[in-house]
């Protein structure tokens, strides 16, 4: 099944999106069932989305910025019409002005990321229309700690399989240990160091999860996904997975 329409899959696509990361690209990248027209239809969006990370990013990935802005001059080289549209965002201050149009092909791409990582996490596959974006905020209006407290407050971070969801506000999973009653603050997990990085926690208004994303030091998303339910095909999954080190 195609995880973006429902439709039959007929490919693979990455998620998070490679566009979005730097190389040497992180060991085992997860990848989902799709089929070839929305996998087609992503491209455009990823590139666009990469583009403005590249403008927006902060100091604290100056580091990679010269491969990054290789990239990104590579994209724009061969895609004229993405260099016509870039150039019409461009205020005469040199800042880039994203509308809502922009901001649209931002979400749609923040949502694939997080449907990615859900997977990654929990071993269960969803469609896009199970997900839905909360926030999209430049790291200087919203940190990722505030995203979280926005939405998740002191709720729980869940873990897969578990008997009775009653017993979820007792705990904390960090990686795949559970610790009882435990007050530490929940661990930032990384898909790669000062390129992506992101958290689950419960969404405190309903019996979802949610998931802030921080891209780049810069860029803050919260997305809306679904509870993960008693799977245990999921749990197979997530076995295979950590017996091999990564997704297999």
């Amino acid at each position: 099944m195609c995880v973006y329409c429902g439709g039959l899959s007929d490919s693979n696509d990455h998620s998070p999106p490679k566009c979005l990361l730097e190389e040497p690209f992180p060991p085992n990248l997860t990848t989902l069932p799709c089929c070839t027209g929305c996998n087609q239809s992503f491209s455009k969006d990823e590139e666009f989305t990469a583009f403005v990370l590249q403008h927006v990013s902060g100091a604290r990935t100056e580091g990679r910025s010269l491969e990054f802005q290789a990239k990104k001059a590579r994209i724009l080289n061969a895609s004229p019409g993405l260099r016509e549209q870039l150039k019409r965002m461009y205020r005469e201050d040199g800042r880039l002005e994203v509308d809502a149009a922009a901001l649209r092909r931002i979400v749609r791409v923040a949502i694939k990321c997080a449907a990615g990582l859900y997977y990654r996490d929990y071993g269960i596959i969803r469609t896009q229309e199970d997900f839905s974006c909360l926030l999209v905020e430049h790291q200087s209006h919203v940190d990722r700690e505030e995203a979280l407290r926005r939405f998740c407050g002191n709720a729980v971070w869940p873990e897969v399989g578990s008997a009775s969801l009653s017993r979820l506000a007792r705990y904390v999973v960090v990686g795949n240990r559970v610790y009882y009653d435990n007050p530490r603050a929940v661990q930032w997990r990384s898909l790669q160091d000062d390129v992506l990085e992101y958290a689950f926690g419960k969404h405190t208004d309903t019996e979802k999860l949610v998931c802030v994303l921080d891209i780049r030091h810069a860029l803050v998303v919260a997305v809306l996904c679904p509870w993960p339910c008693d799977s245990s095909a999921a749990q197979r999954r997530r076995r295979k997975r950590e017996h091999y080190g990564g997704d297999s």
